[in-house]
């Protein structure tokens, strides 16, 4: 398998081969080629401004996996429970459990479609949700926006839940696998986010393997779902997957150091003078945010001034936002000559 790995934005990395003498013909598509190089420019950015989402005394370190429909996201997170010893948190099964009967949102999905889904054990059936969701194709859209608002918001709480358990239990790492995982916003609730990404050409030979589709049902599927050009900006790490669950080990053993080294760096022990340390200043010491809020808030702003489309701009606009913050402190007679560690 010829492998071209890119690193989180902070860390020093290249488009390398790790296997030479691969099949050519098996590479990833040159189109997949030039977007993960996108995603490599962002290792210009400095290490030193990353800091995590997480709490590190309540939660793992927590990182987020996603990818397109045969792209092999389970397979890349089954290597690293078998590499690395890290527990998997399956999004899909707790959506399963999301709304059994008994909860709230149980209540709330029956309230909104009915009881005539509900089977004759108590529970929603999935077959039988399904049939009102594609009843009509004109309002199919909005019923899936009703589902998904109330059963995603519940999904997070339980992905919350589960680190948190994993957290007692004494795991420093957990990943946090989910096909959906932008769509429904939990990079929000993830320190790093972790694409898998298959070329075409592979997508479609697993689809028919695994599901019996034709390549016509194969590229509808596909084609429902957002092109890794839309999804790699929103991503830190690359990991291609075109090959073996073998041939990952490799890639992911070269990965996971990278992972141990990000995951102290926190706002609160940000190098004095950093960005992110004058964001923390701002943010929690004037704005009275709360350390868990400014972190998520330092992460926004940090991921999107380092989107793929945009490397070249790195955290200059950061530096020109604090500057006013700057201007701000010497008003109040404090002056940016120091940066404390306790700001």
């Amino acid at each position: 398998m010829h492998v071209y790995t890119t690193g989180l934005m902070g860390k020093s990395t290249d488009n390398s081969t790790l296997d030479d003498a691969a099949d050519m013909k098996d590479k990833i598509s040159s189109s997949d080629i030039r977007n993960t190089s996108i995603v490599a420019k962002c290792a210009e950015v400095g290490a030193v401004e990353w800091a995590r989402r997480s709490d590190p005394e309540l939660e793992p370190y927590t990182i987020g996996l996603t990818g397109g429909i045969a792209c092999g996201k389970s397979t890349v997170s089954k290597r690293m429970a078998a590499l690395f010893n890290v527990p998997i948190v399956d999004c899909d099964k707790l959506g399963h459990k999301a709304y059994v009967k008994g909860t709230k949102c149980f209540e709330d999905v029956v309230n909104a479609f009915g009881a005539e889904i509900v089977g004759e054990d108590g529970e929603i059936e999935r077959k039988k949700l399904a049939g009102v969701l594609f009843s009509d194709p004109e309002t199919k859209a909005a019923k899936f926006e009703t589902l998904n608002g109330i059963v995603w918001p519940r999904i997070a709480e339980m992905i919350k839940e589960e680190k948190m358990r994993l957290k007692r239990e004494g795991a420093t790492f957990v990943v946090v696998e989910a096909a959906i995982l932008l769509e429904a916003g939990w990079d929000r609730i993830v320190d790093e986010v972790w694409l898998v990404l298959t070329s075409h050409k592979v997508q479609v030979a697993r689809l028919m393997e695994r599901n019996g589709f034709d390549e016509a049902e194969c590229d509808k599927r596909i084609s429902a779902q957002k092109p890794a050009a839309e999804r790699i900006p929103k991503c830190h790490v690359v990991v291609p997957n075109d090959g073996t669950a073998e041939e990952l080990d490799p890639l992911l053993t070269k990965l996971w150091p990278h992972v141990v080294d990000r995951a102290p760096a926190t706002l609160l022990n940000a190098p004095a003078g950093s960005l992110r340390q004058r964001w923390k200043w701002v943010a929690v010491d004037v704005l009275h945010m709360s350390v868990e809020l400014a972190s998520d808030w330092w992460r926004v702003i940090h991921d999107k001034h380092c989107e793929g489309h945009r490397h070249y701009h790195n955290l200059s606009h950061l530096s020109e936002m604090l500057f006013y913050a700057d201007q701000f402190e010497v008003g109040m007679g404090v002056g940016r000559v120091e940066w404390s560690e306790s700001r």
